[in-house]
């Protein structure tokens, strides 16, 4: 193997040698010679080493795989296509969209007349206003319990015709119900004012 290593980095040598001569006819055929006898001699190494470790050692099984390139054509997907793809899909498939999937799906649901809901489904322009109207009735209409109340106003009635009616306390109490009072305002208005 030493030999191989030296007679390759021989070759090498001699033909940047060779290069670098102004005499390059007489050093191409010079060169040529010295490397042709050198590729001769290497491979009368690389054939003795082989038979010398072949006959030295176990049998070594050698397995060729033959392996084939498959091309796939990518088609390109036009616009219109992908606007049809992205109106057929569902949440998962959403997911993971790009920007401009996003933009041909917003482009599909405007030219169709359609809109998606809170949940993420595709509905009419029609059912997304009705679902719009029906909302906004239901955040418009005055509360019917304590906790709707609170939830709209973020304080008691009682508090509310207080600080926004200019009712006193023992008006205020009066005016509402118990069912629309707190469990304190009830005790308040029993214990300051008598009220039941």
């Amino acid at each position: 193997m030493k030999k191989f290593s030296w007679l390759v980095l021989s070759g090498v040598f001699l033909l940047m040698l060779s290069s670098c001569s102004t005499n390059k006819k007489d050093d191409s055929s010079e060169t040529s010679s010295t490397l042709s006898s050198t590729t001769s001699e290497n491979t009368q190494t690389t054939e003795t080493t082989s038979i010398e470790e072949t006959t030295s050692t176990e049998p070594v099984q050698t397995t060729v795989q033959n392996t084939t390139t498959s091309t796939t054509v990518v088609q390109e997907e036009s616009y219109e296509e992908m606007k049809q793809r992205t109106l057929n899909s569902t949440h998962a498939e959403r997911a993971s969209w790009s920007d401009e999937e996003w933009e041909a799906f917003g482009m599909a649901l405007y030219e169709n007349g359609l809109a998606l809901d809170d949940a993420g489904n595709i509905i009419t322009q029609a059912e997304a206003e009705q679902q719009a109207t029906a909302t906004q009735a239901a955040q418009s209409a005055e509360p019917s319990t304590l906790t709707e109340f609170i939830n709209k106003y973020g304080m008691s009635p009682v508090a509310y015709k207080m600080q926004y009616e200019g009712m006193s306390e023992e008006e205020a109490l009066q005016s509402t119900p118990n069912d629309m009072k707190s469990s304190g305002e009830i005790q308040r208005g029993f214990i300051e004012y008598g009220i039941q």
